[in-house]
């Protein structure tokens, strides 16, 4: 591989990516081909790197050794540029730096060397006071956000002097690049001199990794740092979403997996299923208390609900601890509920729908519910009387729909619709009669009159079976 692309791919990922995949790129190919970093441009990056690792000194000698052929081999601009980086990160006050800056952004724009313009201005700023260096900010081109990234140390010492609309542009590009940022913020975690804690650890909340939430909880432990939520948030930004297909049997998907109904307690499932059923999956204590432990005592109730939650936390995120809890399941007070932002579930979906179906019915919403909706719900607890009255509210909402909803296509001509949503609705509930009287008519509508008198042999006997009705004949439908 030639050295020129070696140093390039290297280059690009310190700069906006990882750095220790920088140094290997650079360092493993140079090996493997038998070649040292002597070739310029891989020692102009070896300097970069360097920086970034916290080797400034280092950085400071490479670049060294590159004062004269590096301008005719056009790394001048890029070199100068590395050079006013390193000297401001040792040393932001040094009296020659304002001179240099501006003597390099010369050179710069004389060799039309326009990014690297715009990196030393940056560096400039950040040589600057508060004000100057937020008005820069707040001034850039939104797609000049990248070379915050490429200053990112230097950035994140500045941070304390930012204003709010500054602050926000740089969580921005942490976001857009936030390998490149989680790298920063590490060396400034581990070296607090030049950096505000508090205020890279406020950042490092939203980029960081799983394996950032240690550091964060000590400061949380740091009560001098004030911070008692240092991490929460970052864990339950990381947290795997759950998804409870609570139509039919009840499963729990946690991060892709499924778990069975039949795998967990029955009242730890018998819990979050009953939270699921209330508004805003929350409910008080005692109307806990008096659905799923009616006949207990109120402190034996309290008990079981204690041990039920603890349970249930374990089967919605069993490697966590008090400390790295994202909080699906959450109290306070007298209230207990679910985190609505991780945690969802199929029978709050089809509300959803059906509320979007009362408002503007449309046949795309109306197949999607009809895919969606499973069966009535949780017919594990089929005969607990928290989940019947939600459960008949539900189910009796959703044929109401699927059946305007045949009805109306049955008489628009629109049959392959109809006769779709009637059969899925047919596969959640077989005896919905009412349906079953809609697919009949759609079938005669459609002359397939061998499907009709299949399909109305079923329809007839729950009729007279389950409601204890002669059904109308065949042919008058």
């Amino acid at each position: 591989m030639p050295l020129e692309t070696i140093g390039e791919a290297a280059e690009l990922e310190a700069i906006f990516g990882d750095i220790t995949r920088a140094a290997r790129i650079l360092h493993e190919n140079l090996s493997a081909q038998g070649r040292t970093a002597h070739n310029l441009y891989c020692q102009y990056v070896g300097a970069r790197i360097a920086l970034e690792e916290g080797r400034p000194s280092h950085a400071l000698r490479l670049l060294g050794e590159l004062e004269g052929p590096s301008i005719v081999c056009g790394l001048g601009s890029a070199r100068i540029s590395l050079d006013l980086q390193i000297r401001a990160t040792v040393d932001a006050a040094d009296p020659n730096l304002a001179a240099d800056l501006e003597s390099g952004l010369e050179f710069a724009k004389g060799q039309q060397a326009w990014f690297w313009v715009k990196c030393m201005r940056l560096t400039r700023a950040l040589t600057s006071p508060a004000d100057m260096l937020s008005r820069h900010l707040r001034s850039m081109d939104p797609d000049d956000g990248a070379y915050l990234s490429i200053q990112a140390e230097l950035v994140l010492r500045r941070l304390p002097d930012l204003d709010e609309d500054s602050r926000s542009i740089v969580s921005r590009e942490a976001a857009r690049r936030p390998e490149r940022w989680r790298w920063a913020l590490r060396q400034a975690m581990n070296t607090p001199g030049p950096y505000d804690l508090r205020r890279a650890a406020e950042l490092l909340e939203q980029v960081g990794d799983t394996d950032d939430i240690p550091a964060l909880v000590a400061l949380r432990k740091k009560k001098s740092m004030r911070m008692p939520d240092a991490g929460r948030s970052l864990c339950r930004r990381l947290a795997a979403r759950v998804y409870v297909e609570d139509l039919g049997r009840v499963s729990v998907v946690v991060g892709g997996k499924a778990i069975a109904g039949t795998e967990i307690r029955k009242k730890v499932l018998s819990l979050l299923c009953f939270l699921l059923t209330r508004p805003q999956f929350t409910a008080t204590r005692e109307q806990v208390f008096e659905a799923l432990w009616p006949e207990m005592d109120p402190a034996a109730s309290a008990n079981s609900l204690n041990q039920s939650a603890y349970f249930l936390r374990h089967v919605l995120e069993p490697a966590s601890n008090d400390d790295t809890t994202a909080g699906y399941l959450r109290s306070r007070a007298d209230l207990i509920w679910l985190d609505r932002e991780l945690v969802g579930c199929r029978s709050a979906d089809c509300s959803k729908l059906i509320a979007a179906l009362r408002k503007e019915p449309s046949p795309q919403l109306v197949t999607q519910l009809a895919e969606s909706y499973g069966g009535p719900y949780a017919v594990d607890f089929m005969y607990d009387e928290w989940a019947s009255s939600y459960r008949e509210t539900l189910h009796a909402s959703y044929l109401d729909r699927i059946e305007r909803a045949v009805t109306a296509d049955t008489n628009a001509g629109a049959f392959d619709r109809a006769l779709n949503v009637a059969q899925l609705a047919l596969q959640a509930d077989p005896n919905a009669e009412q349906v079953e009287f809609c697919l009949l008519r759609l079938y005669r509508r459609m002359g397939a009159n061998a499907a009709a008198a299949e399909q109305y042999v079923h329809y007839a006997s729950v009729m007279r079976g389950q409601l204890g009705i002669e059904p109308p004949s065949l042919e008058s439908i």
